[in-house]
């Protein structure tokens, strides 16, 4: 979602990705390098965390700034989440796959739990000034999901516009950017040695050599469990339209919406 907005913002120009990090386009403000980052271009500004709802500021139902929440089905992103730890330096290193699911089942990996994330935010899924989409959406019809997003943020591109963003917002274009594949971070942060930042950006759902049936018979009352999360979530670990949480920020007036989780 960083690229896409990043590309947006400048009417499909790459020019800006393929110069300046990631981070610094979208600063995580959560953290003080991440709010200095954010302060030093004007509004709008384009701001990302991983916040759940229920210590998001106040501030933000009087501000013009829009949220953009992007849900991936958690049979994927558990998978993600396990080589990002492991790649990641300021995350403990997962003991084994099984404990890592049970873990995460259980809320007990770093930003809490996946289903009280999404239960919190799915409350503002009617607000005007929210926006819910998920992996799977933008994997299947990223074109569309451009459109979309353009008229969300009152955004006016052309066809060949949107086009540029769409090719350069591609799974295989950001693997070749090294400003959002993390290449460029230190060793001390991001050891590339233990995998890619960018893996491989699939959608599944489905069992696969992680989530064996053995895995996915004790996911099964735990799903029962969640069945509050309501009509989003028909079964809350086989439906598409699922996923760990991940929203972005764009603040539209002078003053900052106040956001931040980093995952």
């Amino acid at each position: 979602m960083t690229e896409i907005l990043s590309l947006i913002r400048t009417h499909g120009c790459p020019s800006w990705s393929r110069a300046v990090l990631n981070s610094d386009r979208m600063p995580w403000f959560s953290t003080r390098l991440g709010l200095e980052s954010a302060l030093s271009y004007p509004p709008p500004r384009l701001l990302t965390c991983h916040l759940p709802r229920h210590i998001f500021p106040k501030s933000f139902s009087h501000s013009s700034a829009k949220v953009i929440y992007t849900v991936r089905n958690p049979r994927d992103v558990v998978v993600s989440y396990y080589y990002f730890s492991k790649m990641c330096n300021s995350y403990e290193d997962p003991t084994s796959f099984e404990q890592f699911l049970r873990d995460f089942l259980n809320g007990e990996l770093p930003h809490g739990s996946w289903f009280e994330h999404v239960r919190g935010w799915m409350e503002m899924k009617d607000a005007e000034n929210f926006f819910f989409i998920t992996y799977e959406e933008l994997k299947q019809d990223l074109h569309n999901s451009v459109r979309r997003l353009c008229q969300f943020l009152g955004q006016d591109l052309d066809d060949d516009a949107v086009s540029s963003v769409v090719q350069n917002a591609s799974f295989m274009a950001m693997q070749e950017n090294p400003m959002c594949s993390s290449i460029l971070l230190p060793a001390d942060i991001m050891d590339q040695t233990k995998g890619r930042f960018l893996r491989k950006g699939e959608h599944r759902g489905a069992p696969s050599q992680h989530l064996g049936d053995s895995l996915l018979s004790g996911v099964l009352p735990h799903e029962d469990s969640q069945s509050c999360l309501g009509e989003l979530y028909h079964s809350p670990f086989g439906s598409e339209e699922q996923g760990l949480y991940n929203h972005r920020i764009i603040g539209e007036n002078h003053r900052m919406v106040w956001v931040g989780r980093d995952l």
